[in-house]
Protein backbone atom coordinates (compact mmCIF):
# COMPACT_ATOMS: atom_id res chain seq x y z
CA UNK A 1 0.00 0.00 0.00
CA UNK A 2 2.78 2.67 0.99
CA UNK A 3 4.88 1.34 -1.93
CA UNK A 4 1.25 2.27 -4.55
CA UNK A 5 0.90 5.82 -2.62
CA UNK A 6 4.61 6.68 -3.23
CA UNK A 7 4.67 5.86 -6.73
CA UNK A 8 1.28 7.98 -6.85
CA UNK A 9 2.75 10.74 -4.95
CA UNK A 10 6.18 10.36 -7.46
CA UNK A 11 4.23 9.94 -10.91
CA UNK A 12 2.44 13.53 -9.78
CA UNK A 13 5.35 14.85 -9.43
CA UNK A 14 7.21 14.19 -12.68
CA UNK A 15 4.27 15.01 -14.23
CA UNK A 16 4.07 18.46 -12.80
CA UNK A 17 7.68 19.00 -13.55
CA UNK A 18 7.32 17.76 -17.07
CA UNK A 19 4.15 19.97 -18.55
CA UNK A 20 5.64 23.39 -17.46
CA UNK A 21 8.93 21.80 -19.42
CA UNK A 22 7.03 20.77 -22.43
CA UNK A 23 5.13 24.32 -22.29
CA UNK A 24 8.38 26.13 -21.89
CA UNK A 25 10.13 24.01 -24.71
CA UNK A 26 7.00 24.97 -27.26
CA UNK A 27 7.51 28.84 -26.38
CA UNK A 28 11.27 29.12 -26.55
CA UNK A 29 11.66 30.62 -30.25
CA UNK A 30 9.35 33.68 -30.14
CA UNK A 31 9.90 36.44 -31.96
CA UNK A 32 8.12 39.94 -32.11
CA UNK A 33 6.58 41.14 -35.50
CA UNK A 34 4.66 43.99 -34.33
CA UNK A 35 6.48 47.23 -33.73
CA UNK A 36 6.85 48.45 -30.30
CA UNK A 37 7.31 51.32 -28.53
CA UNK A 38 9.56 49.78 -25.79
CA UNK A 39 11.80 46.97 -25.89
CA UNK A 40 12.83 45.55 -21.92
CA UNK A 41 16.22 43.78 -21.99
CA UNK A 42 16.34 41.33 -18.66
CA UNK A 43 19.08 41.71 -16.82
CA UNK A 44 21.90 38.73 -16.24
CA UNK A 45 24.67 38.01 -14.49
CA UNK A 46 27.83 40.74 -15.76
CA UNK A 47 31.79 40.15 -15.24
CA UNK A 48 33.15 43.26 -14.36
CA UNK A 49 32.20 45.57 -17.02
CA UNK A 50 31.66 42.07 -19.40
CA UNK A 51 28.14 41.06 -20.08
CA UNK A 52 28.28 37.30 -19.48
CA UNK A 53 27.70 35.46 -22.72
CA UNK A 54 23.70 34.91 -21.88
CA UNK A 55 23.62 38.70 -21.53
CA UNK A 56 25.61 39.31 -24.59
CA UNK A 57 23.17 37.15 -26.89
CA UNK A 58 20.19 39.39 -25.13
CA UNK A 59 21.44 42.25 -26.23
CA UNK A 60 22.89 41.01 -30.10
CA UNK A 61 18.99 39.90 -30.25
CA UNK A 62 17.87 43.70 -28.95
CA UNK A 63 20.50 45.09 -31.36
CA UNK A 64 19.35 43.21 -34.05
CA UNK A 65 15.76 45.32 -33.50
CA UNK A 66 16.77 48.40 -32.41
CA UNK A 67 18.76 48.93 -35.46
CA UNK A 68 16.07 47.95 -37.93
CA UNK A 69 13.58 50.29 -35.44
CA UNK A 70 15.47 53.49 -34.01
CA UNK A 71 12.90 55.09 -33.02
CA UNK A 72 11.67 52.04 -30.73
CA UNK A 73 13.71 52.99 -27.07
CA UNK A 74 15.25 50.09 -24.51
CA UNK A 75 14.74 49.45 -20.94
CA UNK A 76 17.80 47.65 -19.85
CA UNK A 77 17.17 45.96 -16.12
CA UNK A 78 19.06 44.23 -13.48
CA UNK A 79 20.44 45.60 -9.97
CA UNK A 80 24.02 44.86 -9.11
CA UNK A 81 24.47 41.47 -7.51
CA UNK A 82 26.65 41.18 -4.04
CA UNK A 83 29.38 39.49 -6.75
CA UNK A 84 29.04 42.37 -9.21
CA UNK A 85 31.27 45.38 -9.31
CA UNK A 86 28.87 47.15 -11.52
CA UNK A 87 25.17 46.53 -11.84
CA UNK A 88 23.55 44.61 -14.87
CA UNK A 89 21.83 48.01 -16.20
CA UNK A 90 24.83 49.89 -16.39
CA UNK A 91 26.98 47.55 -18.60
CA UNK A 92 24.31 46.61 -20.63
CA UNK A 93 23.92 50.42 -21.42
CA UNK A 94 27.21 50.80 -22.05
CA UNK A 95 27.50 47.81 -24.32
CA UNK A 96 24.53 49.24 -25.97
CA UNK A 97 26.19 52.86 -26.54
CA UNK A 98 28.94 51.43 -27.89
CA UNK A 99 27.27 49.14 -30.62
CA UNK A 100 25.93 53.16 -31.78
CA UNK A 101 22.40 52.87 -29.68
CA UNK A 102 21.31 57.04 -28.86
CA UNK A 103 21.80 57.31 -25.26
CA UNK A 104 18.55 59.35 -25.29
CA UNK A 105 16.87 55.88 -25.97
CA UNK A 106 18.23 54.01 -23.28
CA UNK A 107 16.16 53.90 -20.14
CA UNK A 108 18.13 52.44 -17.06
CA UNK A 109 16.69 49.57 -14.29
CA UNK A 110 19.75 48.93 -11.74
CA UNK A 111 17.29 48.48 -8.95
CA UNK A 112 15.85 45.25 -9.74
CA UNK A 113 16.77 41.89 -9.03
CA UNK A 114 13.95 39.66 -10.07
CA UNK A 115 12.54 39.54 -13.59
CA UNK A 116 9.03 40.38 -11.60
CA UNK A 117 10.67 43.36 -10.26
CA UNK A 118 12.59 44.09 -13.45
CA UNK A 119 9.18 44.03 -15.30
CA UNK A 120 7.05 46.24 -12.27
CA UNK A 121 10.57 48.89 -12.58
CA UNK A 122 10.26 48.81 -16.48
CA UNK A 123 6.62 49.83 -16.33
CA UNK A 124 7.31 52.62 -14.52
CA UNK A 125 10.30 54.01 -16.44
CA UNK A 126 7.98 53.80 -19.53
CA UNK A 127 4.46 55.39 -17.82
CA UNK A 128 7.22 57.99 -16.49
CA UNK A 129 9.26 58.67 -20.37
CA UNK A 130 6.04 58.18 -22.16
CA UNK A 131 2.47 60.25 -22.77
CA UNK A 132 0.95 57.14 -24.56
CA UNK A 133 -1.25 55.22 -22.52
CA UNK A 134 -0.75 51.62 -23.79
CA UNK A 135 2.61 51.60 -25.39
CA UNK A 136 3.46 48.19 -27.53
CA UNK A 137 6.02 46.22 -25.31
CA UNK A 138 8.30 43.41 -26.23
CA UNK A 139 10.95 41.77 -24.10
CA UNK A 140 14.07 40.18 -24.77
CA UNK A 141 15.47 36.86 -22.72
CA UNK A 142 16.85 34.06 -22.98
CA UNK A 143 14.79 31.49 -24.95
CA UNK A 144 13.96 29.03 -22.13
CA UNK A 145 13.23 32.75 -20.20
CA UNK A 146 10.93 33.08 -22.27
CA UNK A 147 7.28 31.56 -21.03
CA UNK A 148 7.65 32.97 -17.42
CA UNK A 149 9.07 36.09 -18.34
CA UNK A 150 5.83 36.54 -20.71
CA UNK A 151 3.24 35.58 -18.38
CA UNK A 152 4.66 38.37 -15.91
CA UNK A 153 4.68 41.08 -18.54
CA UNK A 154 1.06 40.36 -19.07
CA UNK A 155 0.99 40.84 -15.42
CA UNK A 156 2.33 43.66 -15.17
CA UNK A 157 1.62 45.54 -18.39
CA UNK A 158 -1.94 44.07 -18.32
CA UNK A 159 -1.83 44.13 -21.87
CA UNK A 160 -0.79 42.26 -24.73
CA UNK A 161 3.72 41.58 -24.56
CA UNK A 162 5.36 40.13 -27.09
CA UNK A 163 9.09 38.66 -26.99
CA UNK A 164 11.97 38.20 -28.53
CA UNK A 165 13.91 35.57 -27.95
CA UNK A 166 17.95 35.42 -27.40
CA UNK A 167 20.27 32.83 -28.72
CA UNK A 168 20.47 30.00 -25.72
CA UNK A 169 24.00 29.42 -24.99
CA UNK A 170 25.30 25.43 -25.00
CA UNK A 171 26.78 23.69 -22.46
CA UNK A 172 25.80 22.97 -18.52
CA UNK A 173 24.96 25.84 -17.63
CA UNK A 174 21.83 26.16 -20.06
CA UNK A 175 20.94 22.55 -19.61
CA UNK A 176 20.77 23.69 -16.16
CA UNK A 177 18.99 27.04 -16.32
CA UNK A 178 16.33 24.97 -18.81
CA UNK A 179 16.02 22.23 -16.14
CA UNK A 180 15.26 24.64 -13.02
CA UNK A 181 13.02 27.11 -15.40
CA UNK A 182 9.38 24.72 -14.04
CA UNK A 183 10.32 24.87 -10.88
CA UNK A 184 11.10 29.13 -11.28
CA UNK A 185 7.62 29.56 -13.41
CA UNK A 186 5.56 27.94 -10.13
CA UNK A 187 7.54 30.55 -8.42
CA UNK A 188 6.64 33.34 -10.62
CA UNK A 189 3.04 31.73 -10.83
CA UNK A 190 2.63 31.67 -6.68
CA UNK A 191 4.45 34.70 -5.34
CA UNK A 192 4.94 37.21 -7.86
CA UNK A 193 1.77 39.76 -8.15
Amino acid sequence: MIKKIISGILIVIVIAYLIPLLLICLNMNKKTVDKVDYLIVLGAKVNDNIPTLALQYRLDAALLYLKSNSDTKVVVTGAKGSDEKYSEASVMKNYLLQKGINNNSILVDDKSFTTYQNLVNAKKLIDNDSKKENNKIAVVTTNFHILRSHLLCQRVFKNKCQMISSKNFNGLIGWYSLFREPLALYKSIILDN
